[in-house]
């Protein structure tokens, strides 16, 4: 295995397109996935078409998410709106979900409103929450408070508890007497903050 890694890697770096038609031809597994994760972040900041075209190649499941997923990271790079047509286009299903959770924490880590407001018009509500947890998420990772704040004015059908729990512990990490004050005075289920306090 070291010895094709080595070589998938040499070839990636000096032809990805080359490369990525052996990724389809590698037994499932860590080879696969290590092969299929380069191939896509070679391509994809190199050609988000041709990117896309080799990801169709691949069987549906966790290579082929991981895969779209290193893509967009590349692409966000060279465009951040350009992906989400593509994004939204997709089935709705388990590589929507990943695909829309991925986008938009690389797009809230740019500009956290337009990740909300992207999030929020995706049209199916499994991939729609999934981004949104993933927008508050990311936001909390520079500004906790404000990401708390926003996930706390959101109605559970919009946003999943996880979404107000993952920003509220980014604040306690980073400054537990605001952030501790604020929830004992926060306008929130009883239930909400019995789940939020420090343990």
């Amino acid at each position: 295995d070291r010895i094709v890694l080595a070589s998938l890697q040499t070839l990636t770096a000096t032809d990805p397109q080359g490369a990525s038609t052996l990724v389809p031809l590698l037994p499932p597994g860590e080879t696969q996935t290590f092969a299929a994760v380069a191939v896509a972040r070679a391509l994809g900041a190199k050609d988000p078409d041709a990117a896309l075209t080799w990801l169709a190649s691949l069987p549906p499941g966790q290579v082929q998410r991981l895969a779209l997923n290193n893509i967009l990271t590349e692409w966000v790079r060279r465009d951040d709106t350009a992906p989400a047509p593509y994004v939204e286009k997709l089935p709705p299903g388990p590589g929507l979900d990943s695909a829309a959770t991925h986008y938009a924490g690389l797009l809230a880590a740019r500009s956290p409103a337009r990740a909300i407001a992207w999030a929020q018009n995706l049209a199916h509500q499994s991939a729609r929450q999934a981004a949104l947890v993933s927008v508050a998420s990311a936001w909390a990772q520079s500004e906790p408070a404000a990401a708390t704040l926003w996930a706390a004015t959101q109605k559970p059908v919009t946003l999943p508890l996880a979404g107000l729990t993952g920003p509220f512990s980014y604040w306690l990490l980073h400054d537990a007497p605001a952030a501790v004050a604020w929830l004992a005075t926060a306008p929130l289920p009883p239930e909400t903050k019995a789940k939020l306090q420090p343990k």
